[in-house]
């Protein structure tokens, strides 16, 4: 049998490399489940909106589906038709 070279120094270098992150496994695995069960229910509430002929509506409520735009609600609700009030 022959024997294996480790290079020790070489191994750290590429450890050194790697990406480093706080978060634990478990974490990571939980976001990413939770990213896909939020995008599968995405595609299920438009594929629901496409269904119904009410594509358009999704489209513009998917902008502020993150929440960042808060703001824009009075406008949303201008653009289709809807009392501002019921978007809060």
């Amino acid at each position: 049998m022959k024997p294996l070279s480790f290079d020790q120094v070489a191994a750290e270098e590429r450890f050194l490399l790697e990406p480093a992150s706080a978060q634990t496994p478990a974490d990571l695995f939980e976001r990413a489940w939770a990213s896909i069960a939020i995008n599968k229910a995405l595609g299920h509430l438009r594929k629901s909106y496409a269904d119904e002929g009410k594509i358009h509506i999704y489209d513009k409520l998917q902008t502020y589906m993150s929440g960042n735009d808060a703001d824009g609600h009075g406008q949303l609700a201008e653009e289709l038709g809807w009392n501002p009030m019921s978007l809060s």
